[in-house]
């Protein structure tokens, strides 16, 4: 299998050393000015190798997440589980996989799955992560994204929304497919990192009649930003709250065919100061593999709404935010203190 790798960085020098082939082309040009190695497989499909995480990493086996951050994650997802059963609240947290264990064939090297080895056989973890949904897809991810496909963003939308409309699933099935349509220019979060971006053909999911989505606005960064989403011709009127990353942010439109409301917040933490002034039916939590790299606990959690403050960003919110989250938020509920005992 050739390889191509895009540098600055190491993960051409990290192939080779793992007996793979690193003598191909490589594509020259820092786009953006990133710092983020890419690697290419030989039909074009592009992984992320490095960055913060240093991915190749922790999918060659080089890179353990320490037992402290097992620990974190088994014991947070304990907490939040015993917390959600007692208000009455379907909870359930998932993991997303990374690419390379995902599309390991395309590489040079064996990856491993990160949460496999790392987390799966920690006692009492009760996080199902969605490889064998990715695994029942022919194309899981475009060729150019670290994000799934709409084949793949349907098969774990399935599987999350199951135990509450397994009924209605052929439903759901029917009305993705006749909103699949194809983008002929289509550049995802890899292809970006290249002068000039890589381009390619993809499916997108294009938006349900009934559905609308206001965002924050937050303008740079991750943790802190909120979307709220509705869909009047949601099959139900349930509430659901999201405590993820961009993989569950992708799914919003299709878990907004399942529930009226969604609240998404982007943060690693289970956020227990929101769960009564949003009044979830359902909460889900979800992470990109590679960030088990490092779990924290939720006793180092801010509250949600500090997150622009303590980190300095500024926020641009939707023309119909405002009027969305006092629809969705009961105010006097946010300063009420709460914990996972409560």
């Amino acid at each position: 299998m050739e390889t191509v790798a895009y540098l600055p960085g190491q993960a051409k020098e990290l192939v080779s050393a793992m007996g793979g082939n690193s003598d191909g082309e490589i594509v020259r040009g820092v786009a953006h000015g990133t710092q983020d190695d890419v690697l290419m497989a030989s039909d074009g499909t592009l992984f992320l190798a490095g960055g913060r995480h240093e991915v190749i990493k922790l999918f060659s086996g080089e890179k353990q997440p320490s037992e402290a951050s097992r620990c974190n994650l088994a014991e947070n997802i304990e907490h939040r589980q015993t917390y959600c059963e007692r208000h009455g609240i379907h909870f359930e947290a998932f993991v997303f996989p990374d690419k390379m264990p995902a599309l390991g064939n395309l590489l040079p090297f064996s990856p491993v799955s990160l949460f496999e080895n790392g987390y799966a056989l920690a006692p009492n973890l009760k996080c199902h992560y969605l490889g064998s949904e990715l695994a029942s897809c022919e194309a899981p991810f475009p060729k150019t994204d670290t994000h799934y496909s709409v084949e793949g963003n349907h098969a774990c939308a399935r599987r999350i929304a199951s135990p509450l409309f397994g009924e209605r699933l052929d439903q759901f099935d029917a009305i993705v497919s006749r909103n699949t349509v194809r983008k002929n220019n289509f550049c995802g979060d890899l292809g970006r990192k290249f002068d000039p971006p890589i381009i390619e053909s993809a499916t997108a999911l294009r938006r349900f009649p009934g559905f609308s989505m206001e965002s924050n606005g937050m303008q740079s960064g991750n943790d802190g930003l909120m979307m709220i989403a509705s869909n009047a011709d949601a099959i139900s009127d349930k509430r659901v709250l999201l405590f993820a990353d961009s993989y569950f942010r992708a799914l919003i439109p299709y878990l907004a065919f399942f529930f009226s409301h969604v609240v998404f917040c982007r943060t690693r933490f289970f956020h227990y100061e929101l769960v009564q002034a949003i009044a979830p039916d359902a909460i889900f939590t979800g992470m990109a593999e590679r960030y088990l790299s490092s779990c924290e606990s939720d006793d180092r959690r801010p509250h949600f709404l500090s997150y622009p403050l303590s980190k300095g960003r500024v926020l641009q919110p939707s023309d119909g935010f405002g009027a969305a989250f006092d629809a969705t938020v009961r105010n006097g509920k946010l300063t009420e203190h709460a914990t996972w005992r409560s």
